[in-house]
């Protein structure tokens, strides 16, 4: 029985931390590996050989620069080249879902709480709260505060846009919404934007 002869000092190619890598050049390193392994191995079934996926569907990320900020939505254009299209913001951003509703919970000392925000009162980037609860000597009280987005949207601002497909955005035709990777949340307190 002759024993197959192998180069163990054959390499892949490497690339830096930094480096630029096309989708490409992975799919290719990652071939050239199983192809290694199944020279390794002879005899073994070669691995299922990973596809490439050209651009433009392959794409789930995009890096966009805000134009125009909506109560659901943001008005945006592609980094790399000047395609106007619209995001949707994250679901929690989105003046639809708070707007004419009530939010109710416990407080840490287990007293219920109601949040109300008033239909009209919601602007692209505040939102006014109604809050029903009790106060210091048990008495029920009601105050009103403004919340806002903190940090808030700006025209220019570059955001990370992600395909999630239009039954997920929560807005009709609309396929891409922002990842949120700067933190976006509601807080009370004013912002300073130009939305008062």
């Amino acid at each position: 029985m002759s024993e197959a002869k192998f180069d163990m000092t054959e390499r892949l190619p490497t690339w830096r931390r930094g480096q630029v890598v096309s989708q490409q050049e992975v799919a290719n390193q990652i071939n050239g590996a199983a192809k290694l392994l199944n020279r390794i191995g002879s005899g073994i079934a070669p691995p299922t050989e990973i596809a490439f996926e050209p651009e433009p569907t392959a794409t789930k990320l995009l890096r966009v620069r805000v134009g125009g900020v909506g109560g659901n939505t943001l008005t945006t254009e592609r980094d790399d080249r000047p395609d106007v299209f619209t995001i949707a913001k994250p679901l929690l951003m989105q003046t639809q879902n708070y707007a004419g509703k009530t939010r109710s919970f416990l407080n840490v000392n287990g007293q219920a709480v109601d949040v109300v925000y008033p239909e009209g009162e919601a602007r692209p980037t505040k939102r006014v709260a109604q809050v029903t609860d009790v106060g210091p000597n048990g008495e029920p009280r009601t105050r009103s505060f403004v919340e806002a987005i903190t940090m808030p949207y700006a025209p220019g601002d570059f955001l990370i846009a992600e395909r999630v497909g239009d039954g997920i955005t929560g807005i009709e035709g609309v396929a891409w919404m922002d990842r949120n990777n700067d933190g976006r949340t509601w807080a009370e307190g004013a912002s300073s934007d130009a939305d008062s």
